[in-house]
């Protein structure tokens, strides 16, 4: 998603922040409005709150969510409540292991 050509933009794409991922996915989604996207992440950062506000902005867009659990928490944890309520849980999977998910 970043531009790899400095020291500090090595350090930028390693630290994740989360602002910086809401901005790139936004971007992204810009370029190509009529696209759909599945958005794919780990529990152990910010991607679950990341991909919640992505989903806010872009619900036409968002065909699914995916994150594999590094942390324990399971779709009935309150996190994922909070975050992806009603409708929204539909498009919500976690996943431990690869070989739980469909293949594309």
């Amino acid at each position: 998603m970043r531009e790899i050509s400095t020291i500090s933009n090595v350090n930028e794409l390693l630290s994740g922040s989360e602002n910086f991922k809401v901005l790139k996915i936004r971007e992204i989604i810009n370029l190509f409005p009529s696209r759909k996207f599945l958005l794919i992440g780990d529990s152990g950062e910010k991607d679950p709150e990341v991909y919640s506000q992505i989903l806010s902005n872009f619900p036409e867009n968002i065909v699914g969510i995916w994150i594999r659990d590094v942390t324990g928490e399971t779709k009935d944890n309150q996190r994922y409540k909070e975050l992806f309520p009603g409708e929204s849980t539909k498009l919500l999977r976690i996943f431990k292991n690869i070989t739980e998910l469909p293949n594309l």
